[in-house]
């Protein structure tokens, strides 16, 4: 896993930066799986406008606005600041938590919590502080080789936790991607630039949420047929446990 938690670009030239703060990309059992849509023109337009955009990005979106303050190919005005960047361990977790200021005139927060758990165990936790009502999107874009599909509707934990599951598969290993939390999701055409000119059809899926925060979101990925650990959300504590194992995300 590829994880960034720094600036945009060096502050005296950011015009090739994209609005990606906390994004990611994975790879599982030598395969990309999760992937950033990429470059593939410099030319302005709506093509080169969604690249640098949010949304284009494996990271969370606040109130429909980007995370910088970006136009024409290469300009850049409003940019977001990264926080501290922690890591470490906490019990079998490998953990890397990160922060932006990027939504800070929106009374936002976002951190994010990237946890590991050998061998093959991927968690990303999502926290959003702050107050008032707002409309949180998070973006997941998997490569034009991975195929996607639902396997069950909305169901819940035994907390009462909204739970979705996916099957992701790809060269004949299957894994499972399972999103714990409230709100909407749906499937969107995008595509991915591998190389500069080359643009290749690809799927991406959308997670809105709407309502009053401080909240978060998880997503996991799993080997099929491991079994799921049991999660349990406190967001106002900014924690969430997994396996009865506390994890602070900030």
């Amino acid at each position: 896993m590829i994880l960034d938690c720094g600036p945009i670009g060096p502050d005296y030239q950011p015009g090739h930066g994209h609005c990606d703060v906390l994004s990611y990309e994975l790879s599982l059992c030598g395969q990309c799986v999760v992937v950033d849509t990429g470059a593939s023109t410099y030319e302005p337009g709506p093509e080169r406008s969604y690249e640098r955009s949010t949304a284009a990005h494996n990271t969370v979106r606040i109130d429909n606005e980007e995370q910088a303050e970006i136009w024409a190919s290469f300009r850049v005005g409003r940019r977001p600041r990264t926080g501290e960047l922690r890591g470490g361990r906490n019990g079998p977790f490998c953990f890397l938590t990160g922060e932006h200021n990027a939504y800070q005139r929106l009374g936002v927060a976002h951190a994010r919590t990237i946890l590991f758990h050998a061998p093959d165990t991927w968690i990303v936790a999502d926290l959003l502080r702050g107050s008032g009502s707002h409309l949180v999107e998070s973006f997941l874009h998997f490569h034009p080789g991975v195929l996607v599909e639902t396997v069950t509707d909305l169901n819940e934990t035994s907390d009462g936790l909204p739970l979705r599951r996916w099957t992701v598969e790809f060269a004949h290993e299957p894994y499972l991607l399972t999103a714990y939390g409230a709100g909407e999701f749906d499937n969107r055409k995008s595509w991915y630039a591998e190389r500069f000119g080359d643009r290749q059809p690809s799927t991406a899926l959308r997670w809105t949420w709407k309502g009053t925060i401080p909240t978060g979101m998880i997503h996991i990925f799993t080997p099929m047929g491991t079994s799921l650990p049991h999660i349990a959300a406190d967001w106002p504590a900014n924690s969430i446990a997994i396996d009865g194992q506390k994890m602070p995300l900030r």
